[in-house]
């Protein structure tokens, strides 16, 4: 089985240009550089399979958001399109035939129906 290696030198140094020079002389031989070294090994088996867990992981998770923002906006934009056809107030309904057929209480409908929507936009 394969395994993969990590060697990390811990340097307590003052800037980053420090940290190097102390670490390339504990690699040099210099034991008394003041560096540490932390060690960590792992299967390659393992890691390929936390590498794919997580990028999976993470796909799912980009592709979820984007279908769930996709479905609120397409419902949205589906709200948008919809025109208003007709009007919000309507006037109670008291006919029968002969007043349906007559022009004044045509003229008597469109004229109630004009003064609800006018005074509901001021």
């Amino acid at each position: 089985m394969h395994y993969k290696t990590t060697i990390e030198v811990v340097t307590d140094a003052d800037n980053a240009h420090d940290a190097t020079d102390i670490a390339g002389e504990f690699l040099r031989g210099d034991m008394n550089a003041g560096a540490d070294l932390r060690v960590k090994t792992v299967s390659v088996a393992k890691s390929r399979v936390v590498k794919a867990v997580l990028v999976t992981g993470a796909a799912a998770a980009v592709l979820g958001t984007a279908l769930i923002g996709g479905k609120a906006y397409i419902t949205v934009a589906k709200a948008q399109k919809t025109p208003v056809t007709a009007y919000a107030i309507q006037p109670p309904l008291r006919t029968n035939q002969a007043d349906l057929q007559s022009e004044e209480f045509k003229q008597l409908w469109d004229k109630e129906q004009k003064s609800r929507v006018d005074s509901q936009v001021r």
